[in-house]
């Protein structure tokens, strides 16, 4: 019997993946004719080719500058990744469009939204092609609101002289091109708020948390607040923070790696600035050291009793939790005497 020869194929797989497009963003509004594009790496490739309305050009970085002007209005973009001697081609990244207008000026910082510090913040935006000059104007709540100053800038910064009191502001930028003003103020203002240092907020404590028993190593952590430039950490036995134990920490947390003496704990925070102004105290919150101390009900304290039959009541703490361990408790001891000292008084287990 004769040998039969049996045709095959190869698929070769498209083992390329299509680019990441990072700028100019979709919906971007360009104030400069010779935009860079920029988009991620593919593994493997070797080469670009970048598609603006319909004209592609060959690279090899993962930038593009335009040789000429682009026309003002609306444009799109795309890319996609060849390996080594053109063998292949990944699929086209998703088109992105965006809008060259010289007519408007794209703001930078303070950022919209954004909470500042400093009452003398920089403001910065974009640069517009042919702009000789700028003029910011600054408002009070909204761009709507009240003006608090107007000024004429060369450059795309300006840091005011005068400080900017606590508060929300709203600002926007208008470009002088071709020996007039342009009229038109940016087409996106921004708002941002000013916090200084003597209106920092209190803290958030997170753990331990409040009336939890904890074992060791423990960690103290809490929120952190915006100006901060550092934080104070107390600790104590006493509600009132005498003899605390007092920390001032960079970050939002601090680690006890040794055990603390059995009891109730309290502790608090509070945020400074770098000026040396701090902000309040956070609220306090307790933690207990071995085994957890039950909460004291009924008599409530001060209250008169009108019968001499008193009933004790107080928090159920049987089977409590230490550090995640279940601990299985025996008994109670009640303690009762007129003396606050207890230097008298009657005891009683209670199983």
């Amino acid at each position: 019997m004769g040998a039969t020869m049996i045709p095959y194929c190869t698929l070769l797989q498209n083992t390329l993946s299509r680019p990441v497009l990072i700028s100019p963003v979709s919906g971007a509004i360009i104030t400069t004719r010779k935009p860079t594009f920029t988009w991620e790496s593919s593994s493997g490739a070797t080469a670009y080719t970048i598609e603006i309305d319909g004209t592609t050009y060959s690279v090899s970085t993962t930038s593009f500058t335009p040789y000429s002007n682009l026309s003002v209005g609306s444009h799109t973009w795309r890319v996609r990744a060849t390996s080594s001697g053109g063998t292949q081609t990944s699929d086209w990244s998703p088109q992105r469009i965006f809008t060259i207008d010289l007519d408007d000026v794209v703001l930078k910082q303070p950022a919209n939204g954004s909470t500042v510090t400093t009452e003398t913040p920089t403001f910065e935006w974009y640069q517009v092609d042919g702009a000789t000059k700028y003029k910011l104007e600054v408002r009070k709540d909204t761009i709507d609101g009240q003006k608090l100053f107007e000024v004429e800038s060369t450059g795309t910064r300006f840091t005011p002289t005068a400080i900017l009191t606590p508060g929300t502001y709203a600002w926007h930028v208008m470009s002088y091109r071709n020996g007039v003003w342009t009229g038109s103020w940016s087409s996106q203002p921004f708002t941002f708020t000013v916090q200084p240092g003597g209106t920092l907020i209190a803290p958030q404590l997170a753990t331990p948390v409040n009336g939890s028993t904890v074992d060791f190593p423990m960690t103290f952590a809490w929120s952190s607040v915006t100006g901060a430039y550092s934080y104070t950490l107390e600790y104590s036995r006493d509600i009132n923070f005498d003899d605390a134990e007092s920390v001032t920490l960079f970050g939002t947390s601090y680690v006890v790696s040794f055990a603390l003496e059995e009891g109730r704990w309290y502790w608090r925070v509070q945020a400074n600035a770098s000026g040396g102004v701090s902000g309040p105290w956070s609220t306090v919150w307790s933690f207990e050291v071995g085994l957890p101390v039950p909460q004291l009900l009924s008599p409530g304290n001060g209250t008169t009793q009108e019968t001499s039959a008193v009933n004790f009541d107080w928090t159920d703490v049987i089977g409590s939790q230490i550090g995640g361990e279940l601990y299985d408790l025996d008994h109670y001891v009640l303690q009762y005497s007129p003396s606050s000292e207890f230097e008298s008084g009657n005891t009683i287990t209670i199983s």
